[in-house]
């Protein structure tokens, strides 16, 4: 699902799938090459609504600012079958 999303588009997305306070901090910018094209998908289930986006300036520029956070209340009060659901959203929109 996700090569072909980036396929696609062109976007890099990235899943971190984290327990805060146990994260890996800023050291996935480097280890993922985050760039301006990249979406950092962070599922943390530790603050209620587990779904949060980290996008990079071109993503910004190319997709509304309010499709994040509605993502984040659809599709947010789950685990496993929100992750899915989120990045199904997010290719349909790209």
């Amino acid at each position: 699902m996700i090569v072909a999303l980036e396929a696609d588009t062109g976007y890099m997305l990235r899943v971190l799938a984290q327990n805060y306070p146990d994260t890996p901090g800023l050291a996935i910018k480097d280890y993922w090459d985050v760039d301006d094209r990249t979406l950092v998908f962070v599922a943390d289930p530790t603050f209620g609504n587990i779904l949060h986006f980290n996008v990079g300036a071109q993503v910004d520029l190319d997709i509304p600012h309010n499709f994040w956070s509605r993502v984040e209340g659809k599709y947010g009060n789950g685990e496993d079958a929100s992750i899915e659901a989120a990045v199904n959203a997010i290719g349909y929109c790209l």
